[in-house]
């Protein structure tokens, strides 16, 4: 492959020197009229000859590398083969894997159905706590309810003993105000009749109310006599339905406790017996895969020691073709090569033979160049004289004559736009626009010599233009009516077509 880059990276060097010569010669051609023709298609035959030599090489080096990648993709099918019989035994194993993964998520689900059920134990566990918990509340406010009737009852107690000291302290005055009217009554029997009977009177009236307050007090008594009974009864009704309601709270209490902990346990050994059963079965099935594992490596090592002994002699195979390839290669490359330099040495010559022609035209055209620039010189100097006479005559300005006689240099040619070497071309530029721009110069002072002499013969431009063209059209006519007058007409346009001698 690095001789056949480097014959490419020749044949493209000598490909860009003749293109160079090629378009120097075509400029040469198209300036100055040389006929080199010929040579350029010589040089292009030969150009296409090498090509031709070239593509046939890589044409041998495609057919080589074809032949070379015909084997790799046997031998990358073998390997194909030999890996989709990997794949499906790892495909087995993974199988296997996915069985023991499952049966795993079935101990894992298992597992979790124990969890729940415990949290469904602690769940009714913490509802008996709260259960107690209310009843010891309950009992707390019975307390609170039996010491208030307590404190009641005792107050009511205290408020009888008040009462029954009311009463007694009444009895007391009523005994007092008993003997004090006895005394009274003793004292004054000898007071008048009218006064100690309104005495007495008055007396009666005062025990009269004092006895029915009694009797009101007693009743009164006796109402909270009878209400303090009652209280104490019901309160002991509330005592006794309180205590039944908590020996119903705790057996219910203990009767859930144990049905609670009857379901755990069943509970408990069943799912001890289903993973005991499921252990089993994991076991069995997992030396099961083991066994079917073990054989699949071994089917895969005697598989992979298989294909390995294939590629390694596939591998020779390829490498002593590949060898006589080279070597063949080399040997058409090397007969290619010495074409190729013969080739490029042609080419060498016929550029040599182009290059010395191309001086010699260079030659040629400068020499021409310099005898048509004096020839250009003398003709304007005498046009020169010419308008000096001319303008003595008529007295004219001659301010901008040496203006127009002035050589103005036009734009020459860059050499670094053209490819490939010069071969001389700008000497030729130079000499031929040098010739040009005297042209352009003798093309003014002769311009303006006969606009002098139009002037001294009073004539016009447009005039004259006018007259030979009414001539030229008049002639036309006259040979298309008047065949006998073909000499004269003739001779009349010719006449008309000569300029005018200034008079």
């Amino acid at each position: 492959h690095d001789q056949v880059a480097t014959l490419r990276q020749e044949n493209q060097e000598s490909a860009r020197q003749v293109q160079s010569v090629v378009l120097a010669l075509q400029a040469l051609t198209s300036s100055n009229g040389t006929n080199v023709e010929a040579l350029v298609a010589a040089a292009r035959d030969a150009w296409q000859a090498k090509d031709a030599q070239v593509r046939a090489l890589e044409h041998t080096v495609a057919s080589l590398e074809d032949e070379k990648n015909l084997t790799r993709t046997n031998s990358a099918s073998l390997s194909d083969k030999y890996r989709g019989d990997i794949v499906m035994l790892e495909g087995v194993r993974d199988q296997l894997e996915a069985d023991l993964a499952s049966l795993k998520a079935d101990g894992v689900v298992l597992r979790s159905d124990c969890a729940a059920k415990d949290v469904e134990c602690t769940n009714l566990r913490v509802q008996l706590a709260q259960a107690t918990a209310d009843v010891d509340v309950k009992a707390a406010e019975v307390t609170q309810v039996r010491e208030a009737l307590a404190i009641e009852g005792r107050n009511a107690a205290t408020e009888c003993a008040n009462l029954r000291g009311q009463v007694e302290a009444l009895a007391s005055q009523v005994r007092e105000l008993d003997m004090e009217l006895q005394h009274a009554k003793s004292n004054h029997a000898s007071q008048s009749s009218g006064l100690a009977a309104a005495q007495a009177l008055a007396l009666e009236e005062s025990a009269r109310e004092w006895k029915a307050k009694e009797a009101a007090w007693n009743v009164a008594k006796l109402e909270m006599q009878a209400a303090h009974d009652k209280f104490v009864r019901d309160e002991e009704e509330k005592k006794v339905k309180v205590k039944t309601y908590i020996q119903n709270l705790t057996a219910d209490k203990q009767k859930a406790l144990e049905d609670v902990d009857k379901q755990v346990k069943e509970r408990d050994l069943a799912h001890e017996k289903r993973l005991v059963d499921i252990k089993a079965k994991t076991m069995a099935k997992f030396a099961e895969h083991e066994a079917v594992i073990k054989k699949g490596h071994e089917d895969l090592e005697a598989l992979r020691s298989q294909m390995v002994k294939a590629q390694q002699a596939e591998i020779k195979s390829l490498q002593a073709k590949k060898k006589e390839a080279e070597d063949e290669t080399m040997e058409v490359l090397k007969k290619k090569r010495l074409a190729a330099k013969a080739e490029t040495q042609k080419l060498a010559n016929d550029l040599e033979g182009v290059q010395k022609r191309a001086a010699m035209l260079v030659d040629v055209t400068g020499n021409k160049c310099t005898h048509q620039s004096k020839q250009l010189e003398v003709l304007q100097e005498r046009v020169l004289e010419a308008i000096h006479v001319v303008s003595h005559h008529k007295k004219c300005d001659l301010t901008t004559l040496n203006d127009l006689a002035q050589i103005v240099t036009s734009p020459r040619m860059s050499a670094g736009n053209l490819p490939g070497p010069a071969l001389g071309l700008n000497k030729i530029d130079e000499d031929v626009s040098h010739v040009f721009d005297q042209m352009a110069a003798l093309t003014n002072v002769t311009e303006r010599l006969v606009d002098l002499t139009l002037e001294e013969s009073d004539l016009s431009l447009k005039e004259i233009v006018v007259d030979r063209m009414k001539k030229q059209f008049s002639a036309c006519f006259v040979h298309q009516y008047a065949k006998s007058d073909e000499d004269g007409l003739l001779h009349q346009r010719t006449s008309s077509t000569m300029p005018e001698s200034p008079s």
